[in-house]
């Protein structure tokens, strides 16, 4: 295959920033909210909303993004040749409180404890994906790659050729015809997205219980909001950082058994990061106050569609307030964040090797999540949600819209 010979770049966007179709997501992704929930946003004003995004730049524009959508033609800024010909209808530029990196426990975790940064985020992922890239099985998948070139391409190559593939899904250029993309069959990206779930796994889920206790405080904050009277939306946009270790919390997505390299079956496991944590993921907590029922009960949406969460044993698809209050005490030891990333605890990493061989890392545009969660007070129904049919499926980010 010559194409290469005459790859021409695209228009690429840097890391730190949303690109359109992230923004077009997060837009049409609040309307579709509104549209199932449109008792739950008032009027806007400062004191009906709550919202909250992360430091980072992409956090800020998919909050304002959202926003946008929610509000449109809501505001009170119009067209007018009085004011410098301004073209707009409606426009309401929202309010948004934007939490301090340093002092983030909240929706940044991973950067305020120490014992996951000693061990977790740069060594315990490596181990597994190593042994999986030196499979047979792993060889074998990625052996089409190499046929679409005139020249040997190494396990190294084809990671690289992967995550630029993920980058020209993001170029508005690009999207629709990724020449990338086009070098990889089913079975290839099958390999290399278990790959890159694995090491979302072990930095962000299960293996290690550091990695999903520190989202704690985060899921204390969520049962406090539903604890209260107030009815205002409370919107929060944050990372997948974010979101898996708080969906590991609460015993979801859990195939029972630790996943490793060896893990027969990959494709049809229920931690798929890139179906759970696409760009643009989002989880809902809604409270209904039900007739018949002595407490409310909490409905999680996760990107849009209801999820049971397995350790609500009275009732799956709806949690009382006292079992999320029991995940969160007895899943976090009590949640004492103090405890759960101090590094002189760390008998639960004594056996970790701590010299790993370095690998090669590509930097690819990152995703920017929300987390949102918001207070219905109406007898219980489901939510008639419809996700967008016309998504490429490419399950890196399981999403043509992404950031």
């Amino acid at each position: 295959m010559a194409w290469y010979a005459n790859w021409t770049r695209g228009v690429y966007y840097k890391d730190y920033e949303l690109v359109p179709e992230g923004m077009m997501e997060h837009f049409t992704i609040a309307q579709r909210f509104k549209q199932a929930f449109p008792d739950l946003f008032p009027v806007y004003s400062t004191s009906n909303y709550s919202v909250q995004t992360t430091s980072k730049m992409r956090t800020i524009q998919s909050g304002l993004s959202f926003m946008a959508g929610l509000l449109q033609d809501t505001g009170p800024l119009e067209s007018s040749e009085s004011r410098l010909n301004i073209t707009m209808t409606g426009y309401q530029p929202p309010g948004i409180e934007i939490a301090k990196n340093s002092e983030d426990r909240l929706l940044r975790f991973v950067d305020s404890c120490p014992k996951y940064e000693k061990y977790i985020e740069t060594l315990a992922w490596k181990k597994e994906s190593r042994l999986f890239e030196a499979s047979e099985e792993y060889k074998s998948g990625i052996k089409t790659v190499a046929e679409s070139f005139n020249f040997e391409v190494t396990i190294e190559d084809t990671k690289a050729l992967y995550y630029l593939c993920a980058v020209e899904l993001m170029s508005p250029t690009q999207s629709k015809h990724s020449q990338f993309c086009n070098v990889f069959d089913e079975t290839a990206f099958g390999i290399l997205d278990f790959d890159k779930s694995l090491e979302k796994y072990y930095k962000y889920s299960y293996p290690y219980k550091t990695t999903y206790q520190m989202s704690c405080l985060l899921l204390k904050d969520i049962i406090s909001q539903l604890e209260s009277n107030n009815t205002t939306p409370v919107l929060k946009f944050a990372h997948e950082e974010t979101l898996l270790p708080l969906f590991s919390l609460m015993g979801m997505f859990d195939d029972g058994e630790i996943l490793t390299h060896a893990t027969p079956d990959y494709l049809n496991l229920k931690m798929k990061t890139g179906k759970i944590v696409p760009f643009a993921a989002n989880v809902a907590f809604v409270k209904h106050s039900c007739s018949g029922e002595d407490s409310p009960r909490i409905q999680v949406l996760v990107n849009e569609r209801e999820i049971d969460i397995p350790l609500c044993s009275s009732r799956p698809s709806t949690c009382t307030l006292q079992e999320l209050k029991h995940i969160m005490t007895t899943r976090a030891d009590g949640c004492n964040f103090g405890l759960i990333c101090d590094v002189s605890e760390d008998r639960e990493f004594s056996t970790l090797h701590l010299i790993l061989a370095a690998l090669l890392t590509v930097t690819i545009v990152q995703a920017t999540y929300i987390f949102f969660h918001c207070i219905k007070r109406c007898p219980f129904r489901k939510p008639a949600i419809v996700l967008e049919a016309d998504r490429q499926l490419l399950s890196l980010s399981d999403s043509r819209d992404s950031e």
